[in-house]
């Protein structure tokens, strides 16, 4: 087994696409069976991650969706990878079902099946079809190229996803007083606001944002320029640099097919 395989698939973040809630006693029950489960999922999730030879066969995959949600950058990168996966989409009208929430307690998509085991969180899921699809160098070429993922990711995943657009798409998740919700969708405005104007000068004179080639990192940017389209961010206007690195990402066949199959405009609109 490669160092790689060992890699702890348990990134902690605030990735709050979908916006379904669990009563307090409820969630408790669901996440002690979780934890009696998470064991016997390492073994089997270690296994899973070997890369596959002439002897081996590649997991099981089965990527759980909402339609333009965060989950479509990992489900770009299972295109991309070329990689034997399905979907199953979960509907905001109808949110998590109870079989659902029993393989991701989370309540929150996305989140991937790997032959029994489950993976959550984005940058992790992401970093799991990386291990399956390593000729693809979806997390870099080199070892800072690598760490330039990660902390690109923890970052989008941390701070414009959870702080930022959970905000402005939850702002009752950050007050118990109806009449502050207002200022916190405003001040959520702001800072999705200043995290495009970090990312515009991130990617100052680059093709990809890290390396040379395409990577998980212009996948999930491209999930972020999209919302921000669709919330009025005036994103050509501001953000030329961000914009002409998601019209290469538009441009590629994979994305293509991914936007048709979930349904959703190329641009957020």
């Amino acid at each position: 087994m490669t160092h790689t395989s060992h890699i702890k698939l348990r990134l902690r973040n605030h990735d709050a696409v979908s916006h379904w809630r669990l009563t307090e006693h409820n969630r408790y029950a669901i996440v002690i069976a979780a934890t009696v489960r998470e064991s016997e999922q390492d073994a089997v999730a270690a296994h899973a991650l070997e890369r596959p030879t002439s002897t081996t066969m590649a997991p099981k995959l089965n990527l759980f969706l909402a339609p333009g949600a965060c989950s479509l950058a990992p489900h770009i990168l299972l295109r991309e990878a070329g990689l034997p996966y399905t979907t199953t989409t979960i509907s905001y009208s109808t949110g998590f079902l109870p079989e659902y929430l029993k393989l991701n307690p989370k309540g929150k998509v996305p989140f991937m099946q790997m032959d029994d085991a489950v993976i959550t969180e984005t940058p992790a899921i992401m970093t799991a079809i990386a291990q399956l699809a390593p000729t693809k160098h979806f997390l870099g070429k080199t070892n800072l190229e690598t760490v330039r993922c990660y902390e690109w990711m923890n970052w989008l995943s941390g701070t414009l996803h959870g702080q930022a657009f959970g905000g402005l798409f939850r702002p009752e998740r950050f007050v118990t007083d109806a009449a502050l919700v207002g200022a916190v969708s405003e001040k959520a405005r702001e800072t999705i606001a200043g995290c495009y104007a970090f990312i515009e000068e991130r990617l100052q004179g680059k093709t990809w944002a890290v390396g040379e080639d395409f990577s998980a990192v212009d996948a999930y940017l491209f999930v972020f320029w999209r919302w921000g389209n669709m919330k009025g961010f005036e994103m050509r206007e501001k953000y030329p640099e961000y914009t002409a690195l998601v019209e290469r990402v538009a441009e590629r066949e994979k994305v293509r097919e991914t936007v048709e199959e979930e349904g959703v405009g190329m641009w957020g609109t």
